[in-house]
């Protein structure tokens, strides 16, 4: 993922962990334990990411910004965001695939 770090100053904000709201309607929630363990194994697959490709998906998940939204929150073109969250994806997908169900 060479392609962003030409942008200088974008990689820092691209490097940038996701500040994401810790309450509201979602964390009032009562979850079950699937629900829970889903999120768990998200969240560990998501280590497997790249700065960069984890900033993207929390402000295109976590936060519903638009692609468009994104990459102006990020100072980068619409087509470097869309590059790097299909990619991230990609992973995201193969990750899963090697690991068992979790029913």
């Amino acid at each position: 993922m060479q392609q962003f770090c030409t942008y200088g100053s974008v990689r820092g904000a691209l490097g940038q962990p996701a500040s994401l709201p810790q309450q509201g309607a979602c964390a009032a929630t009562e979850y079950s334990p699937l629900v829970r363990a889903m999120r768990t194994e998200l969240k560990e697959a998501r280590r497997c990411l790249s700065p960069a490709e984890n900033r993207v998906l929390s402000l295109l998940y976590d936060l519903g910004l638009k692609t468009k939204e994104a990459a102006r929150d990020l100072g980068v073109d619409e087509q470097l965001v869309w590059q790097i969250k299909r990619k991230a994806l990609a992973k995201l997908r193969t990750r899963f695939r090697r690991k068992q169900p979790l029913l």
